[in-house]
């Protein structure tokens, strides 16, 4: 397992990201600690996606910077990168026949690189992430075949598996019914909590996000507000963010309203 250490895991240091010379986000600081989850919320067109994709190191920063364990994204390797940070992406990707063992064992090629044999240490790795998201009994099931619910465990696995400190994840309950919602977070804050990871995501269920998450990141109008869940309800700034698209933000059941 990764040792995790007393520095923030994942911080961003007056940032600016954007497409085309256009600012989505503009001189943002915030930083997570290991064991907690944070979810990332805000309108749509916002810039949820381009932030996580620029703290993955996928998207280039127009100004400031992303520390990852306290050192410069940028001055990480790729596959050092890879073993301190894995992204789990938006939709169903489309893999074939592969079974879901193959694909939840593609996450220790960081440490084994792409031609390498799985070790027993490795082999551990993927029969835990199995466990863990409940998926041995589908362990030889083709990926193809599987749920939206089963599949996004599989993709999840993939990054338990991959064993990094960061875990990054766009919309990872976008297509997914209340239950599997619930399920899938409950899973990713035991996964923050029992392991000592700092997982992110983007959502639009705002409700479970708020009950379940630690730290609450809220893009609006260019900039980044980061705090607690109570901090998000009570501060007014859920109902400023939201007030715009005709939604009233009821800071009791944490839950937006059509306005009358």
């Amino acid at each position: 397992m990764v040792q995790r250490g007393m520095t923030s895991l994942l911080s961003i240091d007056r940032l600016t990201i954007g497409h085309r010379g256009h600012a989505l986000l503009s001189d943002a600081t915030c930083a997570l600690e290991a064991g907690q989850m944070a979810a990332l919320i805000g309108l749509n067109g916002s810039g949820k996606s381009t932030l996580l994709r620029a703290l993955a190191g996928l998207h280039p920063l127009m100004q400031g910077r992303v520390l990852l364990e306290g050192k410069d994204l940028g001055g990480h390797a790729r596959r050092d990168r890879a073993q301190r940070l894995s992204f789990v992406l938006s939709g169903r990707p489309r893999i074939g026949l592969m079974d879901v063992r193959a694909l939840v064992a593609m996450g220790r090629q960081p440490w084994t690189g792409a031609f390498g044999g799985l070790g027993a240490s490795d082999q551990r790795q993927v029969e835990e992430a199995l466990e863990r998201t409940g998926l041995k009994p589908l362990a030889d099931r083709q990926f193809d075949s599987l749920s939206d619910g089963e599949a996004q465990k599989a993709m999840i696995a993939l990054a338990i598996a991959q064993d990094t400190p960061v875990i990054l994840l766009d919309e990872p309950t976008a297509h997914l019914d209340v239950l599997n919602r619930v399920e899938v977070l409950r899973l990713l804050r035991g996964i923050a909590r029992d392991q000592q990871r700092c997982v992110l995501l983007s959502t639009h269920d705002l409700s479970t996000a708020l009950d379940l998450c630690d730290r609450v990141l809220l893009l609006h109008q260019g900039a980044l507000w980061c705090g607690s869940p109570h901090e998000a309800r009570s501060s007014g700034r859920l109902a400023a963010a939201f007030q715009q698209e005709g939604l009233l933000f009821d800071p009791v059941a944490g839950i937006l309203r059509p306005m009358e």
